[in-house]
């Protein structure tokens, strides 16, 4: 449960004194980084770019599986095989006023670094201090510093914490999490604390609705460490529920939400994607002599349609029937890529990968007599765009009624 002891702050405390400190010198959001990452070209509201400049691409590494970081930095750890999790995290998560922010402290938030981004609203509860915005941009969003919103983004977030620290069953895992793939649950580690060294897969096993919560005291996401997203997981379900501090390295890769009761420290030339929270202390934007790019995005998943379409219908026993379900995006973009899932009701009965038009096909003679109520998902995904990858969100078909009739 939230310690409330924690939460009562003086606002009138400020952060210590920042040093060498620039204003007026910022850069446009211009994320381009590997599969399974989200880019995002939002609009600018909070603040203006006087630049105009993009962000420096981080030297290449023999790895790609997303932010990538010096050559000097170790290999990340290879991913064994997918397996399911027999404790699933069920009910969906409700963010309230809290979803529109990708930043919120407790106490404050303090950036360091002249060149750091936030994609979302960026918010103080109950105190009230916002240091170093400018030099860094709040993108497609705004600054809430002790408003009324704030408050009520602050209370969301607090019933989101009670709410995932009391769900069950809990499966115990070694803390690190760095070099595992883990399937939907509720995740603890009798060390305390996560690690990530490396890259942590979370396989969504085909449901976009699936829920991953880690409850530990800290974490700590090493340098060039990564968190990847597969087979429909999505950054809105993935949650690290701390009751101590998160702390963010280099170049680090980051998919998922952070709710601490501690301090959120990011280190320069992060990328994160999700919420960062520290309920009751502050938010650090972190620099060094390097001078990286940090960025840190809402989820910005553009909608898709999917189609589905049944040939012939009505049809006999043992006759083959073959559905076509197609992939659209709802806006102007890339063309959809990766997988999606034919159902009968709740049933996957197949699934198939996208073709270059955007396609995928299922055949079946299998269908027994009756109605059945067979319906397309798409499991989202991360599709080439130019040299960024965008991912987008999943979509269902309305339901198709096929028929298998003796006559």
């Amino acid at each position: 449960m939230f310690d409330s002891d924690r939460t009562v702050l003086d606002p009138g405390r400020r952060p210590r004194p920042r040093k060498n400190v620039r204003h007026g010198v910022a850069a446009s959001l211009a994320v381009a980084i590997a599969a399974l990452v989200v880019a995002c070209s939002p609009n600018i509201t909070g603040a203006t770019n006087a630049a105009g400049a993009e962000r420096p691409a981080p030297p290449s590494n023999t790895t790609p599986p997303t932010n990538t970081g010096p050559p000097s930095n170790p290999t990340p750890r290879a991913i064994p095989t997918p397996r399911a999790n027999p404790t699933p995290g069920a009910g969906s998560v409700d963010l309230g006023d809290g979803a529109s922010f990708a930043v919120f402290a407790g106490r404050s938030v303090i950036n360091e670094n002249t060149d750091t981004t936030v994609a979302g609203n960026l918010g103080v509860s109950p105190g009230e201090a916002v240091v170093g915005f400018p030099p860094g941009l709040v993108l497609d969003g705004d600054v809430h510093a002790g408003d009324a919103l704030a408050a009520s983004a602050r209370d969301d977030f607090v019933a989101v914490y009670d709410d995932l620290s009391s769900r069950g069953p809990v499966a115990t895992v070694p803390t690190e999490l760095g070099g595992t793939t883990k399937g939907p649950g509720i995740y603890t580690t009798p060390g305390g604390a996560f690690t990530i060294n490396g890259t942590l897969t979370l396989d969504g096993q085909r449901d976009p609705d699936a829920i991953f919560v880690f409850r530990a005291t800290d974490l700590e996401a090493a340098q060039v460490s990564n968190i990847t997203l597969v087979r429909g997981a999505q950054i809105d379900n993935v949650y690290f529920v701390l009751t101590g501090s998160a702390t963010l390295g280099q170049w680090v890769t980051f998919q998922a939400n952070v709710l601490a009761q501690g301090d959120v420290e990011v280190s320069a030339g992060a990328v994160t994607f999700g919420r960062l929270v520290a309920l009751s202390e502050s938010v650090r934007m972190n620099t060094d002599a390097s001078s990286l790019s940090t960025h840190i995005s809402l989820p910005n998943n553009p909608p898709t349609t999917t189609t589905l379409t049944a040939s012939p219908n009505p049809s006999r026993p043992d006759e083959a029937v073959t559905f076509v379900a197609t992939v659209m995006p709802v806006v102007v973009g890339p063309q959809p890529q990766g997988e999606v899932v034919f159902k009968d009701g709740a049933t996957i009965i197949g699934s198939d990968l996208l073709n270059a038009s955007g396609t995928a096909t299922f055949k079946t003679s299998a269908l027994s007599l009756g109605e059945h109520a067979i319906t397309a998902e798409y499991l989202g995904g991360p599709s080439p765009n130019n040299e960024a990858i965008i991912t987008l969100a999943p979509s269902t078909s309305t339901k198709v009624v096929q028929v298998v009739s003796a006559g």
